[in-house]
């Protein structure tokens, strides 16, 4: 009766830590450059926030590290911090809300991103970025792609 009880307790412990933290490859697409690169996300939620730690194993520079706050929908990253726009853009799986800064500079950042996936996709002028699970064919990269830049541009006809 002991052993049941302690395994209890120890099966509940892993059954709630297993939803604090998860990992995945991603695979990084850029139209500047013919080949993926494969990134490691981590998922971390710590009190009102959940962390999603991009990591790149050849070259940490290109680690990227975002922030959500689940209480108020909005995503800080090292660079700016970025606000839902009321914009999002479907898939079977997601919707994927928009962000952007408060304050657009001379080029506006629009990440889109769903809290139990990260990010989908970057995009500001000249440096564009899909973050997929799957690798799929520049073709299907493309459309992908295109597809959120007609949601993102719906925003300034409105």
């Amino acid at each position: 009766m002991k052993f049941y009880k302690i395994s209890s307790v120890f099966i509940a412990f892993c059954l709630l830590s297993c939803d604090e933290k998860s990992s995945s490859n991603i695979y990084l697409y850029s139209f500047q450059k013919s080949k993926a690169e494969r990134f490691l996300l981590e998922i971390k939620k710590e009190n009102h926030n959940k962390l999603y730690f991009y990591s790149n194993k050849k070259d940490s520079i290109k680690d990227l590290n975002i922030v959500y706050n689940l209480e108020k929908d909005f995503l800080v990253s090292e660079k700016d911090t970025f606000y839902f726009i009321k914009k999002s853009y479907k898939t079977k799986d997601y919707e994927y809300k928009m962000y952007q800064p408060k304050t657009i500079k001379s080029h506006t950042i629009t990440l889109v991103f769903h809290k139990n996936y990260g990010l989908l996709s970057s995009s500001v002028w000249g440096a564009d970025f899909l973050f997929l699970k799957d690798s799929l064919s520049s073709f299907k990269n493309e459309a992908i792609f295109k597809e959120i830049m007609l949601e993102k541009n719906k925003i300034y006809l409105e």
